[in-house]
């Protein structure tokens, strides 16, 4: 009943704003990208307590509202432009509908560069006090002032920022569904970022805005099947949103590198092939054993993780040399899956740094023993190694000569892998071609803990993320 209530809302808005939706026919596909997600906690006169989610296209500059309490909910999606025109994808009756209205005021030109008066006004009675706090993660400064009509201003902003300003359009229907905060803020620049704003009215009416939460997020949404209804005027960006297909560059997906201030990522969706497959098992005293499956390919240069004892949903990891990862989520209730990037640190020496190299095998030497033992491990013939920590624990390492490099799977992935063996967080100093066939470490006080090859075959697995449309950043 929600659901069908907040839909009616937006139908009558719709109707009400003057744009009679008459045409209706089969239309394509609709494919739209965002690279940021931002939520909003909002107060006004008639709400006291609204949540606005958005996700935004900052290179080509249009916003998805996914949420607007109370109007705006569940699964419709409403994609706003600079000229104050929309779509609302919705559905009716089991059928997918694209609702386009067209702009019933003038919207934003981002490409106007002449003086913008309604700032320079703004401007002459907001100041900044001085002061500045943190919300959602990012340093803003306060400014306030009382303007012309006595209504009195606080607001938030940050200068690390991309250019926002399209939020702020007055985009139609705004007058019955966006909170004054959201759209009267013409007066940021495109290197601001507003992140809080206070109105009060001379008759005591109180508006607040901020944002809870902001970052970079990869998402594509496609909606297939669609109904399109229209005035059928042709004249909005709405109703040609089509004709910036060649700026997103949808043929590969490429995302947007490095073009804003808060640093884009560079990533393309693709399918990754393996040729070798490994199986470890890991036995922890007291926790029991779990199997890790470990995907490599012998030229390229990146490694796969799967197991079962991993935990909230991650289903893969892919590693790369530089030290980044990407974890890989499945919700198990819808099935929603989201690519999770966390980035590798600054100092990250490359793996084939022949001073690197160097450095390791000298360490390696310094404290590991080779003892003249071999032994047969998942059918694989190994020497065995000693390193002597203290007289009540030793561990055993046993190595063996292969074709293919191994040593991106001795990285620290344990710290950002849930259940990921940190024992091989501690072997990044073998050399390369050098497989780890058993790790065991023996204390007198315990059972042992260790980390078996169990099997080791050719493999022909591939591994896709081409179809997941939703990716984030986690900043180290």
């Amino acid at each position: 009943m929600k659901k069908l209530l907040c839909r009616l809302i937006l139908l009558l808005i719709g109707a009400l704003s003057g744009n009679v939706l008459i045409a209706q026919q089969a239309g394509p596909n609709m494919t739209f990208y965002f690279d940021y997600r931002i939520e909003y906690i909002y107060s006004t006169p008639g709400i006291p307590s609204g949540t606005i989610i958005v996700l935004y296209n900052s290179k080509d500059k249009y916003a998805g509202f996914t949420k607007i309490t109370p109007f705006l909910e569940d699964d419709d999606l409403m994609v706003c432009f600079q000229d104050g025109s929309n779509i609302l994808l919705t559905e009716v009756n089991n059928n997918k509908r694209a609702i386009i209205r067209e702009a019933s005021i003038p919207g934003r030109n981002l490409d106007k560069v002449e003086f913008d008066m309604d700032a320079a006004v703004f401007w002459d009675y907001v100041k900044s006090t001085g002061r500045q706090t943190d919300m959602a993660g990012y340093l803003v400064e306060e400014y306030k002032g009382v303007l012309d009509d006595y209504s009195e201003r606080t607001v938030w902003l940050s200068k690390e920022s991309f250019d926002a300003r399209m939020l702020h359009t007055p985009f139609n229907t705004a007058t019955s569904i966006f909170p004054l905060p959201l759209v009267e803020a013409s007066y940021i620049s495109p290197e601001q970022f507003l992140f809080g704003s206070e109105i009060r009215l001379e008759d005591g009416s109180r508006y607040s805005l901020n944002v809870t939460y902001l970052e970079y997020e990869l998402n594509k949404v496609t909606v297939e099947d669609l109904e399109i209804y229209s005035g059928g005027g042709g004249n909005s960006q709405a109703e040609r949103y089509d004709e910036t297909r060649g700026l997103l560059r949808e043929a590969k997906w490429e995302t947007w590198q490095n073009f804003d201030k808060m640093d884009g990522l560079e990533y393309q969706p693709r399918t990754y092939e393996f040729d070798r497959e490994l199986t470890f098992e890991c036995i922890i005293p007291d926790e029991g054993s779990s199997k890790l499956e470990v995907f490599i390919h012998s030229k390229n240069p990146y490694v796969g993780f799967k197991s079962k004892a991993f935990k909230n949903g991650l289903e893969f990891v892919l590693a790369f040399k530089n030290g980044s990862l990407i974890a890989y989520y499945k919700d198990e209730e819808n099935g929603k899956q989201e690519a999770i990037f966390i980035e590798a640190p600054g100092n990250q020496m490359h793996l084939d740094d022949p001073q690197l190299i160097s450095w390791y095998d000298e360490e390696f030497k310094e404290f590991w023993i080779r003892s003249g033992k071999r032994l047969t491990i998942g059918g694989q013939v190994s020497d065995q190694f000693i390193l002597d920590t203290t007289a009540n624990n030793k561990e055993f390492l046993y190595l063996k000569k292969v074709e293919f490099d191994p040593r991106l799977i001795y990285m620290d992935h344990y710290q950002f892998v849930q259940d990921f063996p940190a024992c091989f967080a501690f072997l990044g100093n073998i050399s390369p071609y050098e497989l780890v066939v058993k790790w065991e470490s023996e204390s007198a006080y315990g059972s042992p803990a260790s980390t078996n090859l169990v099997q080791l075959k050719e493999s022909n697995f591939k591994f896709s993320d081409e179809k997941i449309t939703s990716f984030r950043r986690v900043k180290k």
